[in-house]
């Protein structure tokens, strides 16, 4: 399970080491690096035409989605 910001800095410089506001604010950069991801993963997502054996058989390539969006971003 994905911890939320709270617990998150709770476990990482304890509850009374950051103002009240800090959770809040990294929420909201969150919410715009998984935006921006899904934008990124809908635009570069890639259809296979074909399976292993060559027939045809279309399919999303989940790597495609996997890739599309590199945590170099976030900083």
């Amino acid at each position: 399970m994905i911890p939320t910001a709270e617990e998150f800095l709770d476990g990482i410089v304890g509850k009374d080491c950051y103002p009240t506001d800090t959770p809040y604010a990294m929420i909201e950069f969150a919410k715009l690096h998984v935006e921006a991801a899904l934008r990124n993963a809908a635009d570069n997502v890639e259809i296979k035409q074909y399976d292993e054996h060559m027939q045809y058989s279309p399919h999303v390539d989940a790597q495609s989605i996997l890739n599309s969006y590199s945590l170099e971003k976030i900083k």
